[in-house]
């Protein structure tokens, strides 16, 4: 850790490399081309590298081996603060990683102010034979942070302008491949934001609908009960007799009524999905919709050990409800095939038809200008707990409606990072 004394003594002996002087290519000869050769394969893997902690490590790692540096250390700068902020390190002489930097504090600070490498002589240092040697690294003009490598081994070379060459060249290849990374991250932290949202949206719209299914069933399924129990008691008054006809008419409106409530009541939510869990609510849902189509239906179900997690039971009965509904509207089917297995950790659904078929890229052109929500409607649901749905259909080929869904959920981002600091 450097002090601020310790920081100005730096500021004085250490070399800049500015533009007059840093002009000294890469060694030549094998030596040379081995740096290279070492070069071009750790670019080359850091843009492999999707996540930001494996990226800094594997930065860290390779400015050691391309140097033969015993410690080297990353900073980020925070452009807000104007301070530098260790990120990672490798070697004794690092300090605590997070640990907060001034510019113009220590050999990263005094680069960081400067925007240029420095290297600090063996007189900078605490011990004899050490050499320090630290780059910006800069994308777009943007300072992203500073990368510093030292060599305490009293067996080992100083720093040079060609070392310097070198680190800088990586730094901006890892300087560019850090800021891409933090961008994708920051996109898909913001994207897994949006699907918690939206999962917690679709979960409190399920309560209310379970909740509104459960009070048209108790609450006014009953009130409507005891009116066709009054005009059937009445029904049976002597004095009512010229009012049988009546009576009658308006009992047949009561038991429509009760068939309505309850039917809006099982499309709302079905006790039979929170009771007994997706394969029966889904042999309840083919049933219903075949006596309603008149067509001919076969449900398949591969059992699985034990419930899946409510969310991923409700999304897959909603895919197959709106399926089954699409059918029962428009497909003109004779035949239904209804599918549901598993396989690693996968669940599967299949929805196939031997009816009209329609249009796939007209529809999702409804969809999109809000005309028609059931192709949406399915995708949404499926890609809320990390599924998908793919439909294939042509004209009077029929339809196949496949989704695939974990049986588990993932682990947010933001979740994993807090689990991870704690």
């Amino acid at each position: 850790t450097y002090s601020k004394t310790r920081g100005r003594r730096e500021a004085k002996r250490g070399t800049r490399l500015n533009a007059q002087t840093h002009t000294i290519p890469f060694q030549g000869g094998a030596q040379g081309a081995a740096e290279l050769v070492v070069l071009y394969e750790v670019t080359r893997d850091m843009a492999r590298q999707d996540k930001l902690s494996g990226l800094i490590e594997m930065v860290v790692g390779a400015a050691g081996r391309l140097l033969g540096a015993q410690a080297v250390g990353l900073y980020r700068y925070d452009e807000a603060s104007a301070e530098l902020r260790l990120m990672s390190g490798k070697g004794v002489l690092n300090p605590p990683l997070h640990k907060r930097i001034k510019l113009g504090e220590g050999l990263a600070g005094r680069v960081a102010q400067t925007r240029e490498p420095l290297i600090a002589p063996d007189s900078a240092l605490p011990h004899a034979g050490g050499s320090q040697l630290a780059v910006p690294m800069r994308y777009r003009g943007q300072l992203i942070g500073v990368l510093q490598a030292e060599r305490f081994d009293a067996t080992t070379q100083p720093f040079s302008s060609a070392d310097a060459n070198l680190l800088e060249l990586f730094a901006a290849h890892a300087a560019s491949t850090l800021y891409n990374a933090e961008l994708f991250e920051q996109v898909r932290a913001g994207r897994e934001r949006l699907q918690t949202l939206s999962r917690q949206l679709l979960e409190a719209r399920e309560m209310e609908r379970r909740q509104i299914a459960r009070e048209l069933h108790d609450e006014i399924g009953q009130v409507l009960t005891a009116v066709k129990v009054n005009l059937q008691t009445i029904q049976l008054r002597p004095e009512a007799e010229p009012l049988i006809s009546d009576l009658e008419d308006s009992i047949d409106t009561v038991d429509r009524a009760l068939a309505q409530v309850r039917s809006i009541s099982l499309d709302l939510r079905p006790s039979v999905l929170d009771d007994f869990g997706l394969a029966p609510a889904l042999e309840w849902l083919v049933e219903r919709h075949a006596v309603r189509g008149h067509f001919k239906v076969q449900f398949s179900n591969d059992p699985l050990d034990g419930r899946l997690p409510a969310s991923i039971e409700t999304a897959c009965f909603r895919v197959a409800q709106e399926a089954l509904t699409n059918v029962l509207r428009h497909a003109k089917a004779h035949s239904v095939l209804v599918k549901l297995s598993h396989s690693e950790q996968r669940l599967q659904l299949l929805v196939r038809d031997d009816g009209v078929g329609f249009n796939l890229a007209a529809a999702r052109e409804r969809a999109t200008q809000g005309l028609s929500m059931g192709l949406l409607g399915m995708q949404e649901h499926a890609a809320l707990v990390g599924g998908l749905v793919t439909i294939t259909t042509a004209h009077n080929e029929g339809t196949e409606i496949h989704a695939d869904f974990p049986t588990t959920l993932a682990e947010p981002l933001e979740r994993r990072k807090r689990r991870r600091v704690g």
